[in-house]
């Protein structure tokens, strides 16, 4: 069953609907809990307008937005409101403009939890790079070539799963799987990554989109 409550089963070419049913019917105490289970999660925002009044996340805040006509296209964050001015108002343009933001904002914040780690874990006399990136499904990344890539819609969450998302990023740098070694390499420098890892999860529809 997916998260927005879709159950899809995988049968043989030829099986009937009366066997579908069946299978179906004997997992329904495992459906049942897995909607209840889905229920519990917190729920995404309001499809966006990109209007006045329209509500963005900012590390598990919810802000306000603001728009202004203006001469200069410009977007600042001023206590619980996300205030744009720009030339046109345009669906479009806003849009752009606070994808905007969030790169630029999420690059800089980025940049500094990644040099923490990097330092950390003796990593100072390798390369990397840093990127910002609409990801639709994954949170982060670590290619080859040390270029570490973080979704913008990561932004949404608190600030301390985004430490535990740049340490898990850069620990790939290290172990370029998900080996027992690199669990135990979170645990030495986070000794609490599994309930950031598992409070990420309860997460998941609440910053399925930006």
């Amino acid at each position: 069953m997916s998260d927005e409550g879709e159950i899809k089963v995988l049968a043989p070419l030829g099986t009937s609907r009366k066997k579908v049913e069946e299978v179906i019917l004997h997992h329904s105490s495992w459906i049942e809990k897995r909607k209840s289970h889905i229920q519990t999660l917190e729920q995404p925002l309001k499809e966006h307008t990109y209007k006045s009044g329209d509500t963005f996340l900012l590390h598990g805040e919810i802000l306000s937005l603001v728009v202004e006509k203006g001469l200069e296209n410009q977007v600042m964050k001023r206590e619980n409101s996300l205030i744009v001015t720009s030339m046109s108002l345009s669906v479009t343009s806003i849009k752009r403009l606070i994808e905007g933001y969030y790169d630029e904002y999420g690059l800089a914040l980025y940049t500094k939890l990644v040099a923490h780690w990097i330092e950390q874990l003796g990593l100072g006399e390798k390369s990397y790079t840093i990127g910002m990136t609409p990801y639709p499904k994954r949170l982060g990344s670590c290619s080859s070539l040390n270029h570490l890539s973080f979704a913008r819609r990561s932004l949404m969450m608190p600030l301390d799963l985004l430490d535990y998302l740049a340490l898990h990023e850069v620990a790939h740098m290290v172990y370029f799987n998900h080996s027992v070694a690199f669990k135990n390499l979170l645990q030495i420098h986070m000794s609490d990554y599994k309930e950031r890892f598992n409070r990420i999860k309860q997460l998941r529809l609440r910053i399925a989109h930006l």
